[in-house]
């Protein structure tokens, strides 16, 4: 899970929890899995498009609520997704850190 500020506000709040649910009342299979021909429940959702890539708080939140840009998926292939992304390498972490400086710098500095 990423360590910035907002994305922590949005992802533990009621307003996720409910679009989480929808998507997965509508989605209940693994979408990757179904592809592939096999039967597997979904039990997490992803966004395609990662919010921590959003330059705005706005755009983040855009991102994040966007039913459009979110997949269910099984455990296995949201943990593969994320491992072949790289997301959580040092290199995402620190380039996802900068991008939170500069929100905060954008709307309380400049």
């Amino acid at each position: 899970m990423s360590r910035d500020y907002n994305y922590k506000k949005m992802i533990n709040s009621t307003a996720w929890r409910k679009i989480r649910r929808r998507k997965l009342e509508q989605s209940p299979l693994c979408e990757i899995c179904k592809q592939n021909g096999v039967i597997t429940a979904a039990t997490e959702v992803h966004h395609v498009m990662p919010c921590e890539t959003a330059k705005t708080v706005t755009d983040m939140r855009r991102l994040m609520f966007d039913m459009d840009n979110l997949q269910s998926l099984c455990h296995n292939c949201h943990s593969l997704i994320h491992t072949e992304m790289k997301s959580h390498s040092r290199v995402k972490v620190k380039e996802n850190a900068n991008r939170s400086l500069s929100r905060f710098k954008e709307r309380f500095i400049l």
